[in-house]
């Protein structure tokens, strides 16, 4: 007979922490959001709110003798939710989120999306896909970090780059000639109009910017003369596109 060792710290509520996750349920994403862009556009993606994931795994908590408690207040000067995974037997696991600040229906969406974030995160349940409440949280920490740093404005609302975009871009890079990350990301935001610490952080619509410009620079260095268009300095700002060849420092990589 395989028995606790009680001795070990948390014992209880990791065995139980470990049954509850044998026993998760399928969180399924039945809402919709219909989210406008600045430019006029739209789009849509489906998530499951802190409704559908309280109904999924508040129930199996009670099973295994488990509770999820949560609650915003400021900790060591900074406005947080404190929540905290606790066992019948007293044990707890707890840990802190920090939520920022902004409007007060700001900070309503980032106690939402923090109270179903650090659900899901402390049981092991599989995070939905982002919601308002994400996109208000999102929102809420670039306005913070502008007023900190002094950074330019985020880019217009809209879903990120995706996978396919990604590889489009690495292979005209390497056509180009560009293999150093640095100056592939220095291309990328000069393209975008914007500073960037990743392409990652790059809209699908930025996107298209830079494999628009990348495919220009690439007839060029062929010899072949791309669509016209008209020239936008501040979109090409090195010249890459507008020189037969990329920069010297460039001339010397060869394309893989």
């Amino acid at each position: 007979m395989t028995t606790t060792d009680t001795k070990l710290p948390n014992a209880r509520i990791n065995a139980a922490l470990a049954a509850l996750q044998m026993d998760l349920p399928r969180i399924s994403k039945d809402n919709t959001a219909n989210v406008p862009t600045k430019s006029g556009g739209s789009y849509k993606y489906t998530y499951a709110d802190l409704a559908d994931v309280s109904d999924a795994i508040m129930p199996r908590l009670g099973k295994h003798g488990l509770s999820f408690t949560s609650r915003p207040t400021l900790h060591e000067g900074k406005f947080v939710l404190l929540y905290e995974l606790r066992h019948e037997s007293g044990e707890e696991i707890p840990g802190v989120y920090p939520l920022g600040n902004g409007s007060p229906q700001e900070i309503g969406g980032l106690i939402t999306y923090a109270r179903r974030y650090c659900l899901c995160a402390i049981t092991g349940a599989a995070p939905a896909d982002g919601d308002n409440d994400a996109q208000l949280a999102e929102k809420a920490a670039q306005r913070r970090q502008r007023r900190e740093t002094g950074g330019q404005p985020a880019a217009d609302d809209g879903p990120r780059i995706t996978a396919g975009q990604q590889r489009e871009m690495q292979t005209l890079f390497q056509d180009l000639g560009i293999t150093d990350k640095g100056e592939r990301l220095k291309f990328a935001a000069a393209a975008a109009k914007r500073d960037l610490r990743s392409a990652t952080e790059l809209k699908q619509a930025e996107a298209d910017k830079v494999i628009g410009t990348l495919k220009a620079a690439v007839e060029k260095k062929a010899g072949k003369t791309p669509e016209a268009k008209p020239a936008d300095p501040e979109a090409d700002p090195e010249g890459w596109v507008a020189n037969q060849e990329p920069p010297a420092d460039h001339q010397g990589v060869p394309a893989r």
